[in-house]
């Protein structure tokens, strides 16, 4: 029971992680709050490993193409505040595990990253239509034409999907690579707010305003501690939960969690976006349940 816990506050985590970098993009923009989020992880896992272990990062095994995790998951992190800010917690949540599901299969038919080959069936494609026709919902029923959801946003957010998915292969090999989960962790955290602190600067034209982060709330400083929250309790929550039941129950934190910051912080939860919500859910149930029992064949 316990580690069915851990895995819907790792969905409830990350959609706080989200939202708040959602709330903090117009003050400091996308690329500003993905560059604190992961400023903030790196320093926590910096002061665990010093403070706790009493040693340094175990970094020097890391590879440079498996590094890349850190600036890619920064840029990932960052559109998908832009899309909660403009769709919704809920919507943007759904939009990118159906990229996930999606490229899942991409992975899983070539056996890209070296997984084991597993070929597309049939079987896969009511899912998939559910998922694709939810995504049209959202955009499409009961919506007037001011308040449709643009199709490049929810396009944006499935795409950001499928890379969070590479970013975590990333990290897996990283992990492999340097011995341990939390020295993988640092390494994507701090490469992310490197790469983070590069762009910032960069898209400033070489004069970043620092000092628009003194005007945020406080709180909004918590979006790094959710997303390494979220890390330790995947870790956790994956290692002895059934993969399907992992993925099942961190959703479920991930929708109930998105519904809600929807309805206190943007005030917007359509009949179009719930009924899309709902059959993307169900999409997504049914091909882990069709690709669960082709595991266990």
């Amino acid at each position: 029971m316990i580690y069915v816990l851990f895995a819907i506050f790792a969905g409830i985590t990350v959609t706080l992680q989200n939202s708040i970098n959602g709330l903090m993009a117009p003050v400091v923009g996308a690329i500003g709050a993905s560059f604190l989020s992961f400023t903030t992880q790196a320093t926590l896992i910096f002061a665990y490993l010093t403070l706790i272990q009493h040693r340094l990062p175990s970094i020097r095994r890391a590879r440079f193409p498996e590094a890349l995790s850190g600036p890619l998951a920064m840029v990932v992190v960052g559109l998908i505040g832009v899309c909660v800010s403009r769709m919704g917690s809920a919507v943007t949540t759904c939009c990118s595990v159906a990229g996930q599901i999606i490229i899942s299969a991409v992975i899983d038919h070539f056996g890209l990253f070296n997984a084991q080959i597993m070929r597309f069936k049939s079987s896969r494609i009511p899912g998939f239509i559910l998922i694709l026709v939810g995504v049209l919902s959202i955009n499409l029923v009961g919506a007037s034409d001011s308040a449709r959801t643009p199709m490049p946003m929810l396009l944006l957010a499935i795409l950001l999907g499928c890379c969070a998915v590479i970013v975590r292969t990333l990290n897996v090999k990283i992990s492999d690579s340097v011995g341990s989960a939390i020295d993988g962790g640092f390494v994507t955290s701090f490469g992310g707010s490197l790469g983070g602190l590069l762009l910032f600067i960069a898209l400033s034209g070489f004069h970043p305003n620092f000092s628009a982060y003194l005007t945020v709330p406080a709180y909004y400083y918590t979006a790094g501690v959710f997303g390494l929250i979220c890390l330790l309790l995947n870790i956790f929550a994956y290692k002895k939960l059934d993969t399907f039941y992992a993925t099942i129950f961190m959703l479920i934190g991930q929708i109930a969690t998105g519904i809600l910051i929807d309805l206190l912080f943007f005030h917007s939860l359509s009949f179009g976006k719930g009924l899309g919500i709902l059959l993307i859910i169900l999409g997504i149930v049914i091909d882990k349940l069709v690709t669960r029992n082709r595991a266990a064949a």
